[in-house]
């Protein structure tokens, strides 16, 4: 029995879902984009490590040798959140013993730090990690306002069924859309970043205050065997979508318990995504997509300042393209050609669009930024086709970190794009030629993805490796079956 079957019997897109989209992930879209840009900075976390009153007046390097123990997971990286056990009064007025304890502090326990932390000043005087204390225990809020985003996208695919993921995926994509297309107006009237910093924690704090409304995914809680309330979230998926709870609910609860269990499910973590072959290559494919069309979104955006024309016009219509591209989206991936198809040719094209300005000279500045312009609306329309790939690909116990991984290497990347843009004033056909050529390769790779359009979302590792065997590499997408249930 596939979960898919359950979840229609229910309701796989009736006034439950219909709620947590318009109450939820959509306002979520449509504002994220405020706060997303500005954040990377304002979240950064500097070198730290536990206060030791004793040892003030020594420089910094010292201080951390004499503190910092190595991590008990990770011998070779310092812990900045443990501090050695012993008594600092040693070192005051014995300076040689700041030699001997360097020889012996391998055998020294260690414990929590006891008088607050110390942050190297080298990169940053204050950042919002410093003043809010999101470090050491609290760190994972930083994760948090990442993530909260991407996490209520991943738990409204996995509770609609699979005819309705496109259209919602599309939805998300144009509000995201509309709401960076505001962005330039709302930098403009806000006129510092004090007050953007305002708005950024106004807006923060509403989408905190509502992660109430966020049910847990029924998807994940099959994963993780919780029987009784995987039963009362589908019955109350049915009640709410007004439809009578199904006969045996119960049963078919067990049953798919059962199936889980009986997989070999167990343990998972997210050393699969690389110890599992048929995993490992979809992941490393979707992974190389997302980076190239990570840079061509974030480095088209950076790029904005040095191409012809107002900045704050060739920002807007960097961003206003999104909302036409979030409709082909979920247009063309519902058609033969798929999402394998429909990826592949646009991320090729839109980096050939951005290898075009190398047969032009400089004098053609206009042709460029139009160029510029269309491939940020082809590759944002591959990128919301690979996301929508990732979550349809990867198993329910590992789609969240699956996700979260291939982000994390995409904001990585987009690291770096600060110094390819700044190569741009002297040359923009550098930052365009640079994430051309990377779109181009990623497009083609990504043609050995498999198919996953009307397929039922694979729930188990297992399942995800075996996905997609079967198919033949020149073909298209399967048509849609009628379904049995009413």
């Amino acid at each position: 029995m596939a979960f898919e079957d359950v979840l229609a019997e229910v309701g796989d897109f009736g006034w439950y879902q219909k709620r947590l989209c318009y109450f939820f992930q959509f306002p979520v879209s449509l504002v994220m984009a405020w706060i997303s840009m500005p954040t990377y900075f304002m979240l950064a976390t500097p070198d730290h490590w536990c206060y030791v009153p004793q040892l003030s007046n020594f420089s910094l390097e010292i201080q951390k040798k004499l503190i910092r123990p190595p991590k008990a997971n990770n011998p070779n990286r310092l812990d900045s959140c443990r501090m050695y056990d012993i008594d600092y009064n040693i070192f005051l007025n014995n300076s040689a013993s700041v030699l001997f304890f360097n020889k012996s502090s391998e055998n020294i326990t260690t414990k929590a730090c006891d008088n607050g932390w110390t942050f190297d000043p080298s990169d940053y005087e204050s950042t919002a990690v410093t003043e809010l204390n999101l470090y050491c225990d609290r760190s994972i809020w930083i994760s948090n306002i990442f993530t909260c985003h991407s996490i209520g996208m991943v738990v409204v695919t996995e509770i609609v069924g699979p005819s309705k993921r496109a259209f919602i995926m599309g939805i998300d994509g144009g509000l995201w859309a509309l709401g960076i297309s505001i962005l330039p107006l709302v930098v403009y009237l806000s006129r510092n970043w004090v007050n953007l910093n305002i708005i950024n924690f106004i807006v923060t704090a509403m989408i905190f205050l509502g992660w109430r409304l966020l049910p847990e995914s029924p998807r994940w809680l099959l994963a993780e065997g919780r029987h009784s309330e995987l039963y009362k979230t589908l019955a109350n998926i049915a009640r709410v979508n007004g439809r009578k709870e199904p006969a045996n609910l119960k049963a078919k609860v067990n049953e798919l318990i059962k199936e889980h269990a009986e997989s070999g499910e167990k343990n998972v973590s997210s050393w699969d995504f690389f110890t599992k072959p048929g995993l490992r290559k979809n992941f490393l494919l979707i992974t190389f997509s997302i980076v190239a069309e990570d840079s061509a979104y974030y480095g088209l955006a950076l790029n904005f300042e040095n191409l012809e024309g107002n900045t704050f016009l060739n920002f807007f219509m960097l961003a206003v393209v999104e909302i036409p591209s979030s409709i082909l989206t979920w247009y063309i991936i519902e058609t033969r050609l798929g999402r394998r198809w429909s990826n592949s040719i646009l991320l090729t094209f839109g980096g050939v669009l951005l290898c075009i300005p190398i047969m032009l000279s400089s004098q053609h500045g206009t042709a460029i930024t139009v160029l510029s312009i269309f491939a940020k609306f082809v590759t944002n329309t591959a990128l919301l086709i690979t996301y929508q790939q990732a979550a349809e690909l990867y198993p329910t116990s590992l789609r969240n970190q699956g996700i979260g991984i291939n982000v994390a290497a995409g904001c990585i990347v987009t690291l770096m794009l600060p110094y390819l843009s700044h190569l741009g004033r002297d040359n923009v056909l550098i930052p365009l030629t640079t994430i051309g050529v990377a779109c181009v390769l990623s497009g083609v790779a990504s043609t050995f993805l498999p198919e996953t359009l009307n397929q039922n979302l694979p729930q188990e590792v297992y399942e995800a490796q075996q996905f997609g065997k079967g198919q033949k590499f020149f073909s298209l997408a399967t048509k849609p079956s009628k379904s049995k249930v009413n």
